[in-house]
């Protein structure tokens, strides 16, 4: 998968079904675990180094695969940002702030951030 979008048309399927060998294999290990356990994790800054380096890895990865060639759009950003809910609920599926629970950004408010 290390072809140029523009000689990639399917890059988007393919990294959706390949996500966790694509973004999360290339993680530490901490973030490994938590991602397979879909782990809320309580303490703030542990939460936020394991969704930065989430985040960190989708990014590398696109730039992979898009090269000098731009970037994905919105669109697409925000179908990736549904996949990390669907992968990683406890992570990144959008929550309002409930008892002992952090607020999770709504998906749109997650795929501007990234774009």
């Amino acid at each position: 998968m290390t072809e140029p979008v523009h000689f990639n048309p399917g890059w988007l399927d393919r990294l959706k079904t390949d996500f966790s060998a694509e973004i999360i294999a290339v993680c530490s290990a901490r973030t490994r675990s938590a991602f397979e356990d879909n782990e809320y994790i309580e303490d703030e800054k542990e939460h936020s180094d394991v969704m930065k380096e989430i985040i960190n890895s989708v990014m590398r990865k696109l730039r992979t695969i898009f090269g000098g060639a731009g970037k994905p759009g919105k669109k697409v950003m925000r179908e990736l940002v549904i996949q990390l809910g669907f992968e990683y609920p406890e992570m990144f599926r959008s929550r309002v702030d409930e008892s002992g629970r952090r607020k999770v950004d709504k998906v749109d408010r997650q795929a501007q951030k990234m774009c």
